[in-house]
């Protein structure tokens, strides 16, 4: 049984808390949050799952109401430790594998499903537009694959692949930043400002 709260946006916008236990990072209990805009009048069966990026939650009412526009019910994911989902003594954003995000986007996409009884297209901004493509390769070695699981079809808004700057710096700098990570993962890298 889910039972969804009004949600800070307001009218028409609503919320669902996921408990998913846990933190494997350390961090005590967690959970994400399925945001859904639901205006008055007909409920499509077609659906858009919103991923957000990196220092972001879901926010983008116009997105919401674009996509409604256009005869989609619209869903928002925050992850874990972003936005709606982060709790006292959680490092904002904080994962040390972005295959722990399978557990919320399964469990969103099971709901959407449930509440749809359709397809879903997916929807992810910046760092979303990484970690939905790393769930849904590993979803695709399952049997059915991303078809079977009722995804339709996925959009990517300036995905962030890889670092920005000259190949060398990006090829070196990937090298020390995984090596940092590993050994003070929650350290703060001080940098000048990129233009």
């Amino acid at each position: 049984m889910t039972t969804w709260q009004p949600d800070i946006l307001g009218d028409g916008y609503q919320q669902l808390v996921l408990p998913l236990g846990t933190d494997p990072d350390g961090e005590g209990e967690i959970s994400a949050t399925l945001v859904r805009y639901q205006p008055a009048g007909d409920a499509p069966r077609r659906a858009v799952l919103y991923v957000h990026g990196f220092t972001d939650y879901f926010f983008q009412q116009h997105l919401a109401e674009h996509f409604a526009a256009q005869g989609y019910r619209f869903f928002a994911l925050d992850l874990r430790k972003c936005g709606r989902s982060r709790a006292p003594g959680h490092t904002p954003h904080f994962v040390t594998d972005l295959s722990y995000y399978a557990a919320e986007l399964e469990e969103a996409l099971r709901i959407v499903r449930a509440e749809t009884g359709g397809d879903v297209l997916l929807v992810a901004h910046s760092t979303g537009g990484l970690v939905l493509p790393l769930w849904l390769d590993r979803l695709n070695k399952r049997p059915g694959g991303t078809a079977g699981a009722g995804i339709r079809g996925v959009v990517l808004n300036s995905p962030w692949f890889d670092l920005q700057g000259p190949s060398y710096l990006r090829n070196v700098g990937t090298l020390a930043i995984d090596l940092l990570g590993r050994i003070r993962p929650k350290d703060v890298i001080p940098l000048k400002k990129l233009d």
